[in-house]
């Protein structure tokens, strides 16, 4: 029998601003927003990989500076090199990559991940920059059950 599962992988990204320098050291505020993740219908016995992406954006706000800042994730309930969402006691492994080619773990540049390093140029009003953020389910996972299945994984910007 082969069984078509409809998942919805949510990576709540719990956002959290923290400053690598004291706050006098800038003017400058930046703020991150994202939204969850979602693979749609996954076929746990598929042998090809299930592949979505969402957004991330950076929005720094000042007076005539340029901020540099890194965006970096923790790994949620698995590791980075094994992230894992739950639906109760059942595991869907995934990861979240910061290049097109999912080669790049996105993480804290810790254990081999990688981190979003970039700058932003202020005028007298905010500016964004939106990074993609790419997931990928490896396939095949048979133990998958129809479920919704989640993590959490806090996001930093640090400037």
């Amino acid at each position: 029998m082969h069984t078509q599962i409809r998942t919805q992988l949510i990576i709540a990204l719990a956002l959290l601003l923290a400053a690598a320098a004291p706050r006098s050291a800038h003017a400058a505020v930046c703020n991150i927003a994202g939204s969850t993740i979602s693979f749609g219908t996954y076929d746990p016995f598929a042998t090809q990989p299930r592949d979505s992406n969402t957004t991330i954006e950076v929005t720094c706000s000042g007076s005539n500076e340029t901020v540099s800042f890194s965006l970096m994730a923790t790994s949620g309930y698995g590791t980075f090199a094994n992230r894992q969402a739950h639906s109760g006691t059942t595991v869907l492994a995934y990861n979240l990559f910061i290049d097109v080619g999912r080669t790049q773990i996105w993480g804290d540049g810790s254990q081999g991940t990688a981190i979003i390093q970039d700058s932003i140029t202020i005028t007298s009003t905010p500016v964004s920059k939106n990074y993609v953020i790419y997931g990928r389910i490896p396939g095949p996972q048979s133990s998958a059950i129809a479920a919704s299945y989640s993590d959490d994984l806090t996001v930093t910007v640090r400037y």
